[in-house]
């Protein structure tokens, strides 16, 4: 008889990671949420929030063997970025907040750039010198200040005052993030008031739509140079990635129909000009621009047909 299988030991459940015990795998909690989803509820980091004094982990330098050393200070303002050593938006972080701290250079701030040990040291000090970073940067041995702040987003930026209370928390945002960052950091040094910080936290619409308007017409101008090469696919992307931030643009709905009908797809064109007379109905005034094939070429000049010439008095015989 073949011998039955004996039981195998069944591991034990692995420990929910807590405030105080590593990196959480649990999703964000209800304001993160809210904040990936674009909505302007932000109130601080998953476990420490707006007000809440931070305990000063001891961290190693990211490079070399050095001593461990404070992420905080006790005397000054501190600022410190979580990062992603491989992720654009972390890079363009780091590269922004060490043009404020140059330019800030004569105010009393601590900064820190602090990564995850779990990311090689290669990929690190690849960052390092792609940003051209000079100040600290730290290890977060085990995740353990991730898991006791609930860091959830790269990059992350917080700002604490001379008593390690969190002033402010700032996730990444792609328009104006180094404006905030400069703001939060006056804000915590008293050079800025209330008022004039949450006129930077929630600028006017105005400056919003001349952002989206300013990323709309760059990549329409891409769109047309790929389509000028007969880059058909990549520049309806593009022209696509313009109608993600202004569906009823215009422009961007005519190019959309010269391309799909240059590359042969003429009723999917023809929809886009329904669209576009939906929008906008054609008046007999108007210029036929809606057309696939239309340019903006100024029409041939027609030429007008010469008078007859008038019959020469009959003489008299």
């Amino acid at each position: 008889m073949r011998p039955r299988n004996k039981a195998r030991p069944t591991k034990p459940p692995r420990p929910c990671a807590g405030p105080a015990s590593g990196r959480s795998r649990r999703g964000p909690s209800l304001p993160h949420a809210v904040v990936l989803l674009g909505l302007p509820l932000v109130l601080g980091f998953a476990h420490a929030r707006i007000g809440d004094p931070l305990d000063n982990v001891l961290l190693p330098p990211a490079l070399g063997n050095g001593d461990p050393v404070p992420f905080l200070s006790d005397t000054q303002v501190s600022v410190f970025v979580f990062f992603h050593p491989a992720r654009t938006n972390s890079l363009r972080a780091l590269i922004q907040a060490e043009s404020i701290r140059q330019k800030l250079a004569d105010r009393p701030v601590h900064w820190a750039a602090i990564a995850s040990d779990r990311f090689p040291t290669e990929q690190l000090r690849a960052a390092i010198e792609q940003t051209g970073l000079s100040m600290p940067v730290l290890l977060d041995r085990g995740d353990t200040l991730f898991g006791r702040l609930g860091v959830v987003l790269y990059p992350t930026i917080g700002v604490t005052g001379p008593d390690r209370r969190l002033l402010h928390y700032l996730p990444f945002r792609r328009v104006n993030y180094q404006v905030l960052i400069e703001g939060a950091i006056r804000h915590a040094l008293g050079e800025i008031d209330d008022e004039a910080w949450q006129r930077l936290e929630h600028p006017d619409a105005a400056t919003e739509k001349n952002e989206v308007s300013r990323r709309v017409q760059t990549r329409l101008n891409l769109a047309r140079r790929l389509l000028q090469k007969q880059r058909f696919e990549a520049a309806l992307r593009a022209v696509e990635s313009c109608l993600r931030l202004d569906p009823d643009h215009l422009e961007a709905l005519r190019l959309k129909a010269r391309i799909l009908d240059r590359s042969g797809r003429k009723q999917e064109a023809q929809a886009v000009l329904s669209q576009i007379r939906r929008l906008q109905p054609v008046t007999p005034s108007a210029p036929a621009s809606a057309a696939p094939g239309a340019t903006n070429q100024p029409p041939p000049a027609t030429t007008q047909p010469k008078p007859a010439p008038r019959p020469s008095p009959a003489k008299n015989g």
